[in-house]
């Protein structure tokens, strides 16, 4: 690993879903070096997976508006 890999990773950990493009343009090299660099990376394993991280919180808050929604809707259509 050298310095583009660790600002590859770098800025793949800020926004996983950054396009290859987005991160060659913003590190100022060809798009094909940042696709090579990120296989290598998955291939030496350095990057293991891509996981989604979710927000518990607004999880929560989520489901209960939509279930007080759901509760709401029900208790008025039962006409």
């Amino acid at each position: 690993m050298d310095e583009l890999d660790d600002k590859i990773l770098e800025k793949l950990n800020e926004n996983a879903r950054k396009s290859y493009r987005e991160i060659a343009r913003e590190l100022n090299v060809s798009l094909t070096t940042v696709s090579n660099r990120i296989k290598k990376l998955e291939d030496e394993k350095v990057i293991e997976r891509h996981i989604l991280l979710i927000n518990q919180e607004k999880l929560v808050t989520l489901i209960s508006f939509n279930k007080s929604i759901n509760l709401f809707y029900s208790s008025t259509n039962n006409f």
